[in-house]
């Protein structure tokens, strides 16, 4: 199938490559000179920690575990898995989120209102 893609920010690009290794034909429509200049340059200059799952969250390994199962998975892991990869997993601790909270906490408070680093 032919596919029209309108948008080269993230979502546009991201849509576009799940479509054409599903086999479809995509074509992306950008009005800017390169992909990603708009809403999705520099995150848009938002900072949101809040809005995403910490990796180092309790569960987490389950969750991903739990998206590899999909066709569509946000989150593609190449097996066998080595000794350090699976380690990562030791980290997934409420002590560990915690402390990244704060470190985030403490970066985002050097962001000035103008979203210049302070």
């Amino acid at each position: 199938m032919k596919i029209a893609v309108v948008g080269a920010g993230i979502i546009g690009i991201t849509t576009a490559w799940e479509l054409a290794r599903d086999g479809h034909q995509v074509t992306v429509y950008e009005r800017r000179g390169a992909a990603a200049e708009e809403s999705s340059f520099a995150n848009a200059g938002v900072m949101a920690p809040g809005a995403v799952a910490p990796w180092a969250a309790p569960g987490m390994p389950s969750k991903v575990l739990r998206y590899l199962l999909s066709s569509h998975a946000p989150v593609r892991l190449a097996l066998p898995l080595s000794a350090s990869e699976l380690a990562l997993t030791e980290g997934c601790t409420t002590s560990t989120l915690e402390s990244d909270t704060r470190a985030t906490t403490g970066a985002m408070s050097l962001i000035g209102s103008n979203g210049i680093l302070a």
